[in-house]
């Protein structure tokens, strides 16, 4: 049996989409959500699902569009897609986590070498099909991920890290709990606080900095606090596409195929912005005052040793061997055709 989440405001969301669904189905729109208010220069996720809209669009499909969160936090849209109120939105991978083992794996830290080698293998294996699997008895469905940029670094406030004794003294915060295990594997205590309070806990020294990807201190406002940024490459920062899946499998074949088009179309658009950005980030955070510490292979590599030997002793790595070979098999020149 399914369990829902289930608020005040929730009742009022379910009350409300009932009607807005209703109405949706006689124009045929489909309902689109979202966070943040729309950004395509420096957000991949808007990238994706403005790409997305124009090719429903050039198809004829009418989109009734919500962002900056206008149907609530991510877990809040989340239920209204198990609900089959909403049809598409965009979400973060901890939406998914709760329903798929297979898809949790990916918290898991330096399992990837680059961007493009998490694209092969989300676009080469079979790993789609297996966390579809798990999240069918949810009425959800993955049809794809917008990358948010380059890998995820280490920022903080303080001074330029180029190796794990620089941290010293350093207070980090944590998303959940993989972040503070990794942030333990350094030495260090980390502290969970919502992101809503960063910019504050930034400002008045209850963390030092943060695990993100390179353009989040620009996004969110943070340049006057955060001013260093090591580019560890610890994993992939990336939202997840989910829609309903009684949705998706009750429509036409014609309105199917043009949904399908559309997916295609802003992984394309998300991974030629995601290129763009590669040669831009750096130079971004620079100007906003935000120095870059590179790190050597060698100086990489002890962030890679300490973490994962951490992990192993405290049995915390849970990547499975079929996951495992995944990787290994998409990794460099593998699967390429």
């Amino acid at each position: 049996m399914v369990v829902y989440r289930v608020t005040v405001v929730m009742i009022l969301f379910v009350v409300w989409g009932i009607a807005s669904v209703m109405a949706a189905e006689k124009r045929e729109e489909i309902l689109i959500s979202t966070s943040g208010n729309m950004d395509i220069s420096k957000n991949g996720g808007h990238v994706w699902i403005k790409a997305f809209m124009e090719s429903l669009k050039a198809s004829e499909i009418a989109v009734n569009f919500y962002p900056g969160s206008s149907l609530g936090k991510d877990n809040a849209r989340t239920d209204l897609v198990q609900l089959g109120i909403v049809q598409v939105n965009m979400t973060g991978p901890q939406e998914i986590n709760p329903y798929s083992s297979v898809f949790y794996q990916l918290k898991m830290p330096f399992l990837f070498d680059s961007d493009t080698h998490f694209r092969k293998f989300w676009e080469k294996t079979d790993f789609i099909k297996h966390v579809n699997e798990e999240l069918k008895d949810r009425n959800m469905r993955v049809v794809g991920y917008a990358s948010l940029g380059g890998m995820t670094g280490l920022f903080n406030t303080s001074h330029g890290i180029t190796k794990i004794e620089d941290l010293t003294g350093l207070r980090l915060r944590a998303l959940d709990s993989i972040q503070l295990a990794i942030i333990n594997s350094w030495g260090l205590q980390g502290t969970q606080v919502a992101w809503e309070e960063v910019a504050q806990a930034l400002e008045t020294g209850v963390v030092d900095g943060y695990i993100n990807p390179p353009l989040v201190p620009i996004m969110f406002g943070h340049t006057n606090q955060i001013k260093y940024f090591t580019d560890i490459r610890l994993g992939v920062s990336q939202r997840v596409i989910v829609v309903a899946a009684d949705w998706y499998q009750n429509l036409s074949r014609a309105r199917k195929e043009a949904v399908d088009k559309a997916v295609v179309a802003g992984q394309l658009e998300n991974a030629r912005w995601e290129r763009m950005m590669r040669t831009k980030e750096h130079r971004i955070l620079q100007e906003a005052g935000i120095m870059i510490v590179p790190l050597t292979k060698e100086e990489r590599q002890s962030f890679v040793d300490k973490t994962k030997a951490y992990f192993a002793q405290n049995q915390q790595s849970v990547v499975n061997n079929e996951v495992r070979d995944w990787i290994k098999d998409t990794r460099s020149g593998g699967m390429d055709k």
